[in-house]
C-alpha cells in the first residue's frame, strides 16, 4: 500500500499512525468509504457550516488523478484535511437548525436495526464469550444491556407517527472538536435529539444541561419518547462488546464500565419521563 498511496496522494503512508498524520497545524485522517455520493454531499454542507461557524473547513484531499477518492485492491478511500478547532454544543445545535431536511426519520427502520444489533449480540457474540468463572459478571452485564437495548425497542414502538423530523447529526459524538464535528464521514440523518444523546453518553454534556437543551425546545410527545428510547440504548456498551469480538480480546475493563452508564442513563430517562409525563415501564428501571 505504500507504493500506492505515495502515487496516489504524494504523502508517504509511512507517515500516517493510526491513519492520522499531523503536519504543523493540519490533520491529515485515511477513511474507508462505503457510500461515496452520500458522503459527497454531506461534505458540501460541512464546507458551507465551516464558513459560516467561522472555522476551518474539513475537506476532501484530491488524489493526482484529481478524484476524491481512490481504490485499493477492491476497496475505497478517502483522505481528509484539516485544522481542528475546539468547538461547543450551540454550534452543534447551529449545525442542526441549518440541516433540517423532508426526509424525516424512519422510527420503524430505526426499530429494525436496533433489534438487527441485539439479535448479533446474541447470536454471534455471547456463544464466543470464554466460559470461565471471571466471565460470569460480564455475562450478566450483558444481559442487562440487552434487557435496556429491548426496552428502547418498546419505546420506539409506543410512537405513533412513522416519521420525525430529521437533520444532519452524527454517528457518535465523542469530541467536541472540528475536525470530528464537521467530519461527512461521522454525519448521519436523523432527530437532532441524537447528538444531544451523544454528547450527554460522552459526558460532553451533564443531565442538567441536556434538560435546558430541552426547555428549549417544542418536542412532540412522539419525539420525547424517540429521545427516552436513544438515552437508553447502550450505544457505547455495545461498540465496545463488538470492537471486544472482532478482535477477540476479552478485557474486563471494557465491561465494567456498563454499571455507571446505566446509572446516568437511567437518571436522565426517568427525569423526561417523569418531566414531560410519558409513560413509564414499570419493570425497566429495577435493575437500573
Amino acid at each position: 500500500m505504500e507504493k500506492w498511496f505515495y502515487e496516489m496522494y504524494g504523502i508517504p503512508y509511512s507517515n500516517f499512525v493510526n491513519h492520522i498524520y499531523i503536519q504543523d497545524t493540519m490533520r491529515y485522517e485515511i477513511f474507508a468509504i462505503a457510500d461515496i455520493e452520500k458522503i459527497q454531499d454531506h461534505s458540501i454542507y460541512t464546507t458551507q457550516m465551516a464558513q459560516e461557524l467561522h472555522l476551518p473547513p474539513i475537506t476532501i484531499v484530491m488524489n493526482t488523478q484529481q478524484q476524491p477518492y481512490s481504490n485499493y485492491q477492491g476497496n475505497w478511500y478517502m483522505v481528509l484535511r484539516g485544522e481542528n478547532v475546539r468547538m461547543n454544543y450551540t454550534q452543534i445545535e447551529m449545525m442542526h437548525q441549518r440541516s433540517k431536511n423532508a426526509y424525516g426519520v424512519s422510527v420503524s427502520m430505526m426499530s429494525e436495526l436496533w433489534l438487527e444489533r441485539l439479535t448479533h449480540i446474541e447470536e454471534n457474540i455471547l456463544p464466543t464469550l470464554p466460559t470461565l468463572l471471571k466471565y460470569e459478571e460480564v455475562l450478566a452485564n450483558i444481559y442487562i444491556a440487552l434487557s435496556v437495548g429491548e426496552s428502547a425497542v418498546h419505546y420506539l414502538r409506543f410512537i405513533q407517527e412513522e416519521t420525525l423530523p430529521s437533520c444532519l447529526t452524527h454517528a457518535r459524538l465523542s469530541y467536541l472538536d472540528s475536525f470530528y464535528v464537521l467530519n461527512p464521514l461521522y454525519c448521519k440523518v436523523d432527530h437532532e435529539c441524537r447528538d444531544y444523546v451523544e454528547l450527554y453518553n460522552a459526558k460532553l454534556l451533564d443531565k442538567e444541561q441536556v434538560l435546558e437543551i430541552l426547555e428549549s425546545k417544542s418536542y412532540s410527545k412522539d419525539e420525547l419518547l424517540y429521545m427516552v428510547a436513544r438515552v437508553l440504548f447502550p450505544t457505547t456498551f455495545f461498540d465496545h462488546l463488538e470492537e471486544l469480538f472482532i478482535a477477540q480480546e476479552w478485557e474486563l475493563r471494557y465491561i465494567y464500565d456498563l454499571e455507571e452508564d446505566m446509572k446516568r442513563k437511567s437518571e436522565l430517562a426517568l427525569e423526561i419521563i417523569e418531566r414531560y409525563m410519558l409513560l413509564p415501564i414499570p419493570y425497566l428501571f429495577s435493575f437500573l
